[in-house]
C-alpha cells in the first residue's frame, strides 16, 4: 500500500441483502481491498444502482491478529473445549464487558469486538489486556505468542 492509499470499508445496500466490502482509494479509483471483497463486487449485477455508505474501516489486520491469537491460545492450552468459551473469558478477564441487572444479580457479558463497536485504539488496549490475561491465567509467554502468532494468519 501506497502511502497515498487509504482503506475505506462501505455497505452495499440491495432489497435483497447487505454486503461490507473493503476498498483501497488509489490515485485512479477504489479497488477491492482483498480477494473476497472482488468476489463480491463480482457479485453486484450491471445496470442495478446501489446505495453506498463509506466510512474509514479499523484495521483489518489488526482484527484478524486477535483471531489469530485466539486460534494460537486455544491450541495451546487445555482449559476449555470451546474456542467462543475461550474467547468470551479472555474478553471479561481482559476487563472488556457489560454488567446487565437481572432483577436477581448481575449477569457478565463480553463486550463486542465488531468493528463498529471498537476503534483502533479501544481495540489495541482490548488486544493488550488479553495477552496479558493469557499469561497470567494460562501461563503462555508472551515472547512465544510473539513467534508463533504468524502461523495462524
Amino acid at each position: 500500500m501506497t502511502s497515498q492509499s487509504v482503506i475505506v470499508g462501505f455497505v452495499v445496500y440491495n432489497k435483497r441483502n447487505d454486503m461490507k466490502i473493503a476498498l483501497i482509494k488509489h490515485f485512479n479509483g477504489l479497488k477491492a481491498a482483498y480477494n473476497s471483497d472482488l468476489e463480491n463486487i463480482k457479485k453486484l449485477k450491471e445496470g442495478v444502482v446501489y446505495e453506498i455508505t463509506i466510512k474509514k474501516s479499523r484495521n483489518l489486520m489488526f482484527h484478524r491478529k486477535a483471531f489469530a491469537l485466539f486460534n494460537l491460545v486455544f491450541e495451546n492450552q487445555e482449559r476449555f473445549d470451546n474456542l467462543d468459551h475461550l474467547r468470551k473469558y479472555l474478553t471479561i478477564k481482559a476487563g472488556f464487558f457489560d454488567e446487565v441487572n437481572t432483577g436477581k444479580g448481575v449477569m457478565i457479558l463480553p463486550k463486542s469486538i465488531k468493528f463498529e463497536k471498537m476503534d483502533n485504539v479501544e481495540f489495541e488496549e482490548f488486544y493488550n489486556g488479553v495477552i496479558k490475561v493469557i499469561e497470567k491465567e494460562l501461563l503462555i509467554n508472551k515472547q512465544d505468542i510473539l513467534e508463533n502468532i504468524q502461523e495462524y494468519f
